[in-house]
């Protein structure tokens, strides 16, 4: 074998082990439906923030959640491994709401009753008050 086809054998080599450790696994996500709303506090729109929603009953490795915006908006997207899309499966779940900058001793606040995402678009509000069951 001569130098020059032991390299390019070598560099096709190495172009193929590259390719074997950075090719990721993509992962399917569930049927995902539009989950759009807006996080009130006292009737007033959040400065910001972020939602978190935590599907009950599922074994699935998802996360759910959301940037909130500064008008206290927000729209969901699903992640699952590196693969993630806009909305979420249908189901029920707990919804936990962090501040944008929490200070020393500032807690999420989590939802103590469920909301459902159904088959369809859905919009929410969600009231973070204190006398709000959230």
């Amino acid at each position: 074998m001569s130098l020059h086809g032991w390299v390019r054998g070598m560099f096709g080599g190495l172009l193929f082990a590259m390719f074997l450790g950075c090719h990721q696994k993509t992962e399917t996500l569930p049927t995902l439906y539009p989950v759009t709303g807006i996080v009130l506090d006292h009737g007033k729109p959040v400065a910001g923030g972020h939602v978190r929603f935590s599907l009950e009953d599922s074994q699935e490795a998802l996360i759910v959640e959301s940037p909130v915006s500064k008008e206290g908006k927000f729209e969901l997207t699903t992640m699952k491994g590196r693969t993630k899309a806009a909305g979420a499966p249908e189901g029920t779940y707990r919804i936990t709401y962090q501040v944008s900058n929490p200070g020393k001793g500032v807690m999420p606040i989590v939802s103590r009753k469920t909301y459902q995402v159904e088959a369809k678009a859905n919009e929410l509000t969600l009231e973070v008050g204190k006398e709000n069951e959230f």
